[in-house]
């Protein structure tokens, strides 16, 4: 859910995702809080095989906001549906994001013992740092923040703003920075289809069409009356068993919403409604975060 995790990058079958969170995909749409407090809401992402459809792994985002319904962080934790092992987290921190696609935000493969970080530097708005660590040692950059970057799980606020302009069949263009590569590249995201006056599908894809003969895209079903993401189309933020990529569908649901903390991990992977499932599309090569391959120069 994105997760947030939105694109994923492939090169001679070797990839990396966005951390999104991927799509990993999602967006917390109200607020249940009293005037003084926060609100936090827990979405639920099932992220299953696509021609299988054997559950792979739980990922759950918790949305929290101010009392003016302002998105202050998202909290977000992957489980091994057959454990229920706590394999991967990501905190996003949208406080002192600038511009607001660009917050500040870590990500944790417990697993692997893998993080890519963006963090800006004190007294820097706009200069931050992007940082890839690994076994092998840390590697890391800074980078000039403009205003047509996002990363993160700010894609998601960035495609909510977007919706209208999507729907009217624009190709909107923007610079996702990937601290896995630490650079930023070009993307592009439209409207693919829609299947009803509530559902649409959106597609977001390298902006170059060179590139894109060594990417594939991912897809997104989008809620259009409340701006709420219900199914993600690609790879995954989480590595498969076997230390490879994964793709994987994932739908989502509300599983809470509160202007208290949520109740333990434990009791949230207790099994919901699902989700209306999504027509299954052809697999495409998975990319994940980890220790990236060298993506072609632009």
């Amino acid at each position: 859910m994105l997760i947030l995790m939105l694109a994923p990058i492939k090169t001679h079958k070797t990839a990396a995702a966005l951390a999104l969170c991927g799509m990993s995909l999602l967006l917390a749409t109200s607020s249940f809080a009293s005037p003084s407090t926060e609100s936090r809401v827990v979405i639920r992402g099932e992220a299953r095989h696509p021609v299988s459809r054997e559950l792979i792994y739980v990922e759950d985002h918790k949305f929290v906001r101010n009392a003016q319904g302002q998105l202050l962080r998202i909290e977000t934790e992957y489980f091994k549906a057959s454990t229920q092992q706590l394999i991967a987290r990501m905190n996003t921190d949208f406080r002192e994001a600038s511009p607001d696609f660009f917050p500040n935000y870590k990500y944790e493969d417990l697993r692997r013992e893998v993080t890519h970080e963006v963090k800006r530097l004190p007294g820097a708005q706009r200069k931050v740092e992007l940082s890839r660590l690994s076994p092998k040692g840390r590697k890391s950059t800074t980078l000039d923040v403009r205003d047509n970057m996002v990363t993160g799980q700010g894609i998601l606020l960035w495609l909510e703003r977007e919706l209208p302009r999507l729907l009217a069949r624009e190709k909107l263009h923007v610079r996702f920075v990937l601290p896995a590569f630490l650079d930023d590249y070009g993307f592009e995201a439209f409207k693919l289809r829609k299947a009803s006056e509530d559902l649409v599908t959106l597609q977001v894809q390298l902006d170059h069409w060179f590139f894109r003969l060594f990417s594939s895209p991912i897809e997104v079903d989008m809620h259009v009356r409340d701006q709420r993401f219900v199914a993600y189309r690609g790879p995954g933020n989480v590595m498969g068993e076997n230390g490879k990529p994964q793709t994987v569908h994932i739908n989502y649901a509300e599983i809470q919403a509160s202007s208290k903390p949520p109740r333990e991990t434990t009791t949230l992977l207790a099994p919901v409604a699902p989700v209306a499932p999504v027509a299954p599309v052809a697999p495409v090569a998975p990319t994940a975060p980890g220790a990236p391959p060298k993506l072609p120069s632009r």
